[in-house]
């Protein structure tokens, strides 16, 4: 329930933080907008966490997730193909493609 504050805090570690580094930070900082239900938000923390910490596929996930939930479906496919192609064993990954591509049932 205090939000606010984790952003605060997160925002200022990702200030002090050396370059390059904070993927974790950036990660913590997405699902917090994902929380409070912004999700266009999240969208720059998650993206840069995927990039900073390219062998951490549940960053890449996440990431298309909340693509995918702001209706870009065809970015959050391909951040779900390039993550496939360094992670091929991880379900998760998998299982967020398939269900990405597979034909929605109509009414």
């Amino acid at each position: 329930g205090r939000d606010p504050d984790a952003e605060r805090a997160l925002r200022d570690g990702l200030a002090h933080a050396p370059k390059g580094a904070g993927a974790e930070l950036q990660y913590a900082l997405g699902l917090t907008y994902i929380r409070e239900k912004r999700a266009a938000d999240a969208l720059t923390p998650l993206a840069a966490a995927a990039s900073l910490a390219p062998g951490a596929a549940r960053y890449a996930l996440v990431y298309a997730l909340a693509l995918e939930q702001l209706g870009r479906t065809a970015e959050a496919r391909a951040v779900l193909e390039q993550a496939l192609a360094r992670h091929p064993d991880d379900r998760e990954l998998r299982d967020a493609y398939v269900a990405l591509v597979r034909p929605k049932a109509g009414p």
